[in-house]
């Protein structure tokens, strides 16, 4: 009997540490329901308070539903909101229910209210997740099946001892319904400006992200210490005092696995923060304000511990940063500044589950002309994904009078690829009803590493080409819509290729593997960059033979009497040379840069004659390729400011024309393609004959022709886009 009642409370203690172990790494434990610790409270609950093992209602067949949490039968079926008045509409807020215990079933009301009179509320915003598996909530005598990551978050935020009100996307809205899905959407600005805050749910985390956002507050502290001292640099002590200068460090380690958070990927995040009046950042049983946040990121920026963790993700805080400060300042903007076309550019890379999100999840910051915001491109899930993708560039075109929308850079043919497999899940299509958009119109949905030959167009500088003189284009089209009428002239042919130049090393998959060390890491991202220098070399290699047969040739299409040498390292920047730095400085960058990698080539050399190097087991093999790139293979300073201005390259290619010309341009280019001046453009555009019509393949820097050199309207004859 005493053994009983002495292994009584062990049980309960034992229960209570796996609950905690659950809610603190994000295991799933057979037994028990998805729950993610709730302070002291959820703690101590599993000592005292532990739930016996309950079967999932998300996978019991119907008939046996009723049987499960509280005799709940039926499914939660929604009652239409009345979306006839275009402002003083109906919307629904959640009522979350309060609980003692983290642990009891989500219990929920739905209100349909107006606008105009809502409740006082708060947005969440999360991320959907790819996984399909749902639990179960409950509103009344009916059952509702959320994701796992939702049901998470709801039971993280709900009270103990009183309702708290919501606006959730996933249930507010009748997902079912395309006609409420278009109208919510298309209010969504307003709904989360009218909130009193967003909260921003990034999970329960894991063993790899739960102690993230603890760095949160030294890297604040860094940030006092820099505005007390010196605001451009801080010490090694002074790193070494806030422990954050080794991967060594876990909370370290921990925020920068934080940054490639799915919730930071997600389109919709833009306008649900950005319209926000505040907003709170919540992981696990931690809570950060968003600004406290976003200001620790921008110091681990500056510092330089945020860099590897960026190289493969979106800049989420960034973007939301400069949507608030168009959305405040839209008034003092030019035309050019709140355009549709930059908007669409600068969220690419963020990702939506629908091709069709990625433009309506930025419908509330598009700007306010007559061609964007009232009817044209108005959120309608009715719409397929060609009809919506032609639309946006056909309002583009006709907004911004010009052909800048020929240069966004097009897909590759795996992201192509992975677009049509995710049309194909859009109730409606088939396979025989790909999507086809004309060459003219972008696939807003694939994701590309290339950025456009023209940074304006992504941020705000002074347009700097003008390959076509001020030229304004006025748009046409064929009778169907599918032809884009256009004026321009051929000015070379594309007769020899050069190789692609690399992308950036991505290391995101081992900051996230939690089984690597941090020495794993370091010298894993060691190699990968030793495999990117050897792969740049190799491009080098391959573009100066082609363009610089003769470095003392002059080059035939220069005011400056220059040599092919210098028309080829301008080429490799697309031409982007800062007035204020000044060409000499860029050429002596270049410079450097070119010896680097010739030392990179010797180093190459020395590797192969020693065979000991070639045991990857050894550790004195790691710790020899790391002091040789510290101590001598390091890039030389003076050649960081050419290397930095390479970002243009990538994905592109080196040409050379039949003419003689020079040029930069998309990686996707074929021998006999042909370069042309068109009138609205502001660069030059690769075009491939398709019968009496031409294709585009995209935008291109040639060198000596990119400021009007070589413009003639009178040239001009009619062309037609498929």
């Amino acid at each position: 009997m005493v053994l009983v009642f002495g292994l009584a409370p062990i049980s309960y203690i034992v229960l209570g540490c796996l609950r905690y172990l659950q809610n603190i790494t994000g295991l799933k434990i057979p037994g028990f329901p998805p729950a993610p610790v709730n302070g002291v409270r959820g703690f101590f609950k599993g000592f005292f308070t532990p739930d016996l093992p309950v079967e999932d209602p998300a996978h019991l067949p119907d008939d046996r539903l009723s049987q499960v949490r509280l005799g709940i039968s039926s499914i939660y079926e929604y009652e239409p909101l009345d979306i006839s008045e275009e402002d003083n509409f109906q919307i629904r807020v959640l009522e979350l229910l309060p609980a003692s215990d983290i642990c009891d079933p989500v219990q929920f009301k739905l209100h349909r209210v107006s606008f105009d009179a809502t409740p006082d509320y708060e947005a969440l915003s999360y991320c959907w997740g790819e996984s399909l598996d749902t639990w179960p909530i409950y509103h009344g005598d009916n059952i509702f099946h959320a994701r796992i990551n939702l049901v998470q978050a709801l039971q993280r935020f709900r009270l103990d001892d009183e309702s708290r009100f919501l606006w959730v996307d996933a249930i507010c809205i009748d997902q079912s319904s395309s006609a409420e899905r278009s109208h919510q959407v298309s209010k969504m600005d307003r709904i989360y400006q009218r909130s009193k805050c967003t909260l921003i749910w990034l999970g329960c985390g894991d063993t790899s992200t739960v102690r993230g956002l603890d760095c949160v507050q030294i890297l604040l502290n860094i940030k006092d210490h820099l505005e007390k001292n010196d605001p451009e640099k801080i010490s090694p002590q002074a790193l070494t005092k806030y422990k954050i200068a080794s991967m060594e460090n876990p909370v370290m380690r921990a925020f920068l696995t934080l940054q490639s958070n799915p919730w930071f990927t997600r389109i919709w995040i833009i306008q649900e923060v950005a319209m926000a009046s505040q907003a709170t950042i919540t992981l696990g049983a931690s809570t950060v304000k968003w600004m406290d946040f976003f200001n620790a990121r921008e110091i681990a920026a500056k510092i330089g511990i945020l860099t590897m963790a960026v190289d493969d993700i979106c800049n989420g805080p960034f973007s939301i940063s400069m949507a608030r400060f168009i959305v405040e300042n839209r008034h003092k903007l030019g035309p050019e500044e709140d355009a549709l076309l930059p908007l669409l550019l600068r969220h690419r890379k963020f990702g939506a589950t629908d091709p069709r999100d990625k433009i309506f999840g930025l419908y509330g910051l598009f700007p306010p002309s007559k061609y964007c915001r009232p009817l044209l491109l108005r959120p309608n899930y009715e719409s397929s994904i060609v009809e919506l993708y032609s639309k946006v560039a056909k309002c583009i075109l006709d907004q911004e009078q010009n052909l800048n929308i020929l240069g966004v850079p097009r897909s590759s043919s795996p992201a192509t690829t992975a677009f049509l497999d995710k049309a194909l899940q859009i109730p409606g299509w088939a396979f025989s009803d790909p999507p086809r958009l004309p060459s003219w119109a972008p696939t807003w949905y694939t994701d590309v590493d290339i950025v456009p030959l023209r940074p304006e167009l992504l941020y705000y500088e002074k347009c700097t080409f003008e390959a076509s003189g001020s030229t304004k284009y006025e748009m046409r089209l064929s009778p169907d819509h599918a032809l884009l009428g256009v004026d321009g002239y051929r000015i070379c042919d594309i007769t020899t290729l050069g190789a692609i130049w690399p992308a950036n090393i991505r290391i995101k998959h081992l900051l996230e593997d939690t089984t690597l060390t941090s020495w794993d890491v370091a010298s894993s991202h060691q190699k990968m960059q030793i495999a990117h220098t050897d792969h740049q070399l190799s491009t080098l290699n391959n573009w100066q033979k082609l363009a610089v047969q003769n470095p003392k040739q002059k080059y035939p299409f220069s005011d400056s009497n220059e040599t092919y040498f210098e028309a080829f390292w301008q080429t490799m920047l697309a031409g982007h040379i800062l007035e204020e730095t000044g060409k000499a400085q860029y050429r002596h960058s270049f410079l450097a840069w070119q010896r680097d990698m010739r030392h990179f080539e010797r180093f190459k050399k020395l590797w192969f004659c020693f065979p000991i190097f070639a045991v990857s087991t050894l550790r004195i093999r790691q710790i020899f390729i790391l002091s040789l790139i510290i101590q001598w293979f390091m890039p030389n300073p003076n050649g960081l400011l050419f290397l930095s201005g390479t970002a243009l390259a990538i994905g592109r290619r080196i040409v050379r024309t039949e003419e003689g010309y020079l040029a930069l341009v998309p990686g996707g280019t074929e021998s006999g393609d042909r370069v042309f001046l068109l009138k609205g453009g502001r660069v030059p555009v690769v075009l491939r004959r398709r019968g009496e019509m031409w294709e585009v393949v995209g935008e291109a820097y040639v060198h000596g022709v990119m400021r009007g050199e070589a413009w003639d309207e009178g040239r001009c004859e009619e062309m037609w886009l498929e």
